[in-house]
């Protein structure tokens, strides 16, 4: 059984979905996800990594590994609180919440980071057939999107 949010997406056709509402109470809705330990993994991502933001803002150049090392990190810390996350309506959330702050920081930086990252991706790591692209039309999509 699958209990998820509904974000507009279509589902599966071998899916049986259920649609529920708290109707307009955001205090019930809010009390339904202890949004504490998210809200403190998207503090520590912002911690962690507006520094690097503005030291790259400031100019400071950051060596192709480097980036992409950071880029791999920021995606992984992103990542572990983003898919805990209900992704409640604003007017749900507390007055402190740090989410909408961490999700712009990870766009900006992850932009960023990206082309010297590939630039290491397309130097370095190879496939069956050799370098892997440096770019390809999954990543151009995935940057589109961050934009």
């Amino acid at each position: 059984m699958l209990i998820a949010p509904d974000h507009g997406q279509t589902p599966p056709e071998v899916a049986l979905t259920l649609h529920a509402g708290l109707g307009r109470d955001d205090a019930k809705l809010a009390a339904c996800w202890d949004l504490a330990p998210l809200n403190a993994g998207y503090a520590d991502l912002i911690g962690r990594f507006a520094p690097l933001e503005q030291a790259l803002g400031s100019g400071a150049p950051l060596a192709p590994d480097a980036a992409l090392i950071a880029r791999l990190l920021l995606v992984d810390l992103y990542r572990s609180t983003l898919l805990r996350d209900p992704r409640l309506p604003a007017s749900a959330l507390p007055a402190d919440w740090c989410g909408h702050e961490a999700h712009a920081l990870f766009a900006r930086l992850y932009l960023l980071l990206s082309e010297p990252a590939e630039l290491h991706i397309a130097r370095n790591l190879e496939g069956e057939t050799g370098y892997l692209p440096r770019t390809s039309a999954i990543s151009e999509a995935r940057l589109a999107a961050l934009a």
